[in-house]
């Protein structure tokens, strides 16, 4: 297996701060489309979360840009076939240095000088192999990689975090139910 790869190679990488510092205003662009990380269909665990992105194009343009970095980079890379199933929280270490091969790292935060040491001091045991079994990633974190994976299909889509909007119905909103006899 690979070693971990230094602080000076994961600084050269892409992450979730270098695609978050990328992002334009909330706003700005004229296409919003939400992004469920987790059981959009409800048909397993039921548990997702959803983000709202603007692009500069529309949504079939995203799925086209998705689909162009699926042929051009490894199955490994393909941000549908990490996490993929229940439970699944690990990375393997071919999926990892696939993707930071392709430029991306997914673990960039484990890989600063400043958290290594402080890893080293408090958790002097800890391999490489736990790190990849345990690695913390976000919810948000994984969405700025489908972000990133997008952008390799088309570098010229530009991105915003959105603000979600209120519902009507539910917490925000009025606390009353509306069509909730429909599900049955």
């Amino acid at each position: 297996m690979r070693d971990r790869p230094t602080s000076e190679e994961s600084a050269k990488k892409d992450n979730p701060d270098t695609v978050k510092k990328d992002f334009v205003d909330k706003g700005a662009l004229n296409h919003k489309f939400n992004m469920p990380i987790g059981d959009w269909s409800d048909d397993g665990h039921g548990k997702a979360k959803t983000f709202v992105f603007g692009c500069n194009k529309p949504m079939a343009a995203v799925v086209e840009a998705f689909n162009k970095a699926a042929k051009k980079l490894p199955l490994e890379t393909h941000p549908t076939e990490v996490f993929h199933d229940y439970e699944d929280h690990s990375l393997t270490a071919e999926a990892y240095f696939s993707i930071f091969d392709a430029g991306y790292d997914m673990l960039a935060g484990f890989n600063e000088p400043e958290e290594r040491a402080r890893r080293l001091a408090e958790i002097p045991d800890e391999t490489w192999d736990v790190i990849l079994e345990y690695p913390q990633v976000e919810k948000k974190e994984l969405a700025c990689y489908v972000l990133w994976f997008c952008q390799q299909g088309d570098p010229e889509l530009i991105f915003s975090e959105e603000t979600p909007t209120e519902s009507l119905f539910g917490y925000s909103g009025l606390r009353e139910h509306c069509g909730y006899g429909l599900f049955g």
